[in-house]
């Protein structure tokens, strides 16, 4: 398994961003998932963190975290495309690859896909 987060992987486009506005949504312990299937056969992931989460560091910090766990989960080969919004609330994180397994896990379940 490689270690890079290649670009077919990811949300890139403003369309693929502003098609996930009607899309279905769900919030797991301070992170809001929206969600919807896509026409590929593999998972995307975009992420929209707020400048009110905290300084650029932690921000970047926390996306590395959403990235990697994403990378390494069995959702990344359904295909849907997800797109994380963590909540102002799940700022003082003590864990967050906890919390990011236990919603990828959550979105898993909701599409009976088990690795």
């Amino acid at each position: 398994m490689s270690f890079i987060f290649p670009p077919e992987y990811r949300l890139r486009t403003r369309e693929d961003f502003s098609r996930l506005r009607q899309a279905k949504r769900f919030q797991c312990q301070g992170l809001v998932c929206v969600y919807q299937i896509n026409q590929l056969d593999h998972g995307r992931l975009g992420m929209a963190v707020s400048t009110k989460f905290g300084h650029s560091a932690h921000r970047h910090q926390l996306k590395r975290y959403m990235r990697e766990v994403f990378r390494q989960h069995p959702v990344r080969n359904i295909s849907i495309d997800i797109l994380l919004i963590p909540r102002i609330t799940a700022r003082d994180m003590s864990d967050p690859s906890c919390r990011l397994l236990a919603l990828f896990n959550q979105l898993s379940q909701k599409f009976n896909h088990h690795d």
